[in-house]
């Protein structure tokens, strides 16, 4: 599958239509800096091309799979995925995510990065589960959050993370990844930031999420 032609393939799940938090994002994403938008036919090479994930500025790609349309993915040059505010916007929007790395080295190489991270609003807080298996000298397991009902069978007594132990916990979530996950029915949208803001970002941000806030919750 597409991700084992990178290094680490960081993608963002939201369980929401796309349709639904379009506007809405694009909005968020322009409170952080200039960007630019284009629909345009799924290829994650416009992104970035494998195997290495980075970039100066953020690159986006927004799509619905063609093998599920009540999710949005979400895939960025960034190596975290693009992580913090994608879950800001969740936060504010009262929606549920997962974060997933895949790997596509081989395990002896000098790197890796296995990620899963859960988020869910609870009364009015994001409740979150999170498990990471990370190559820095030898590979290093950890975890945080109240495990998952399905966590508690035997077959998930494990310390450490691969792709097919991801593909396992995203199947309790209905999500199936396959090759059709990788592929849409419908265009996809890019988002490339090209300036940054001259203004405190974090101050900024936090002020619009909390009207966000407050604007939901009237």
């Amino acid at each position: 599958m597409i991700y084992n032609d990178y290094e680490i393939f960081p993608i963002a799940i939201l369980f929401i239509e796309r349709n639904k938090i379009f506007t809405s994002f694009n909005e968020y994403l322009n409170t952080t800096g200039k960007w630019n938008f284009e629909i345009n036919k799924l290829d994650f090479s416009k992104v970035t091309s494998p195997p290495e994930i980075k970039g100066y500025y953020p690159k986006l790609v927004m799509w619905t799979p063609s093998n599920n349309k009540n999710i949005t993915v979400i895939f960025s040059n960034v190596g975290d995925g693009y992580t913090n505010p994608i879950n800001n916007f969740c936060i504010a929007h009262n929606i549920e995510v997962i974060d997933v790395t895949f790997n596509g080295l081989d395990k002896n190489s000098n790197s890796g990065k296995y990620n899963f991270r859960y988020g869910k609003m609870v009364d009015g807080k994001q409740e979150e589960r999170v498990l990471q298996y990370l190559k820095d000298i030898g590979w290093e397991y950890y975890e945080s959050g109240k495990k998952l009902d399905f966590e508690n069978q035997s077959d998930f007594a494990h310390y450490h993370l691969t792709n097919e132990i991801l593909i396992e916990y995203l199947n309790h979530f209905n999500i199936t990844i396959d090759e059709s996950f990788f592929n849409s029915f419908e265009e996809a949208y890019y988002f490339e930031q090209y300036e940054w803001r001259d203004v405190d970002i974090d101050a900024e941000v936090d002020e619009i999420l909390e009207n966000i806030n407050k604007k939901n919750k009237g």
